[in-house]
């Protein structure tokens, strides 16, 4: 038996939300049971250490990236069975967010699995259920200037690491457009490089419903993880 393992770093959905609540995912399970190592944290701005850690910062700032990464240095250093050197990362929704966000800004992992996230906000001003608001901005175009500056598509070109996309075909709070745009963007730029999207019928801001896709799903990540890493 393998004294280090490949393991996913998984950030949790929703930004003020606790690490999966007191619970281990299914999802945690499925990697687990394939050699997969599984760590998670609650970086600034998500809930479960009070009010001023939740209040600490804003989940689309730099603020939980630097956490999470800091995170990743001390998990390395209590346990000594992950392998640095294979390291992945994966979340849904925030979780997929902050995904995009990492593998667009830093250099640290083999292997990205971004599940319905947010990829482009001019996308989600208009079509998302969440619709956007340009008050607070001196004008229009410059709150439209903004929401590319904060949208990860705008840095594609960044993301050069094997890269999966699990998205549900009628997603009305992260819209599947996105997902598609951020797709086509790394695959233009990055024309060698492993990206892959898979949508999934009948299927919202959530993991699929129906027993057989959500099996489908899950071999998916755990696939992906199996060959990249």
């Amino acid at each position: 038996m393998s004294s280090v393992y490949p393991w996913s770093y998984y950030i949790t959905s929703g930004s003020i939300a606790p690490t999966f609540l007191c619970g281990i995912a299914l999802e945690h399970q499925a990697f687990a049971a394939e050699g997969f190592g599984v760590i998670c944290c609650n970086p600034r701005g998500s809930s479960g250490y009070g009010w001023k850690h939740q209040n600490m910062g804003d989940g689309r700032r730099t603020e939980p990236y630097y956490d999470c990464l800091q995170f990743v240095d001390e998990a390395i250093r209590r346990f000594p069975w992950i392998d640095e050197n294979r390291m992945g990362v994966t979340g849904g929704s925030y979780g997929g967010y902050m995904t995009n966000y990492i593998a667009a800004h830093s250099k640290r992992f083999k292997a990205y699995i971004s599940q319905r996230s947010l990829a482009n906000d001019q996308i989600s001003y208009a079509s998302s259920d969440e619709t956007g608001s340009s008050a607070g901005f001196d004008s229009f175009p410059q709150f439209m200037m903004e929401n590319l500056k904060r949208s990860v598509v705008s840095y594609a070109e960044n993301i050069d690491r094997p890269f999966l996309i699990l998205h549900g075909a009628d997603d009305c709070r992260t819209p599947v457009e996105a997902a598609k745009q951020l797709y086509t963007a790394i695959r233009d730029i990055h024309p060698n490089l492993p990206v892959k999207l898979v949508l999934y019928p009948n299927t919202g801001h959530s993991q699929p419903e129906d027993p057989a896709m959500l099996q489908s799903y899950y071999n998916e990540m755990v696939s992906w993880f199996r060959k990249y890493l």
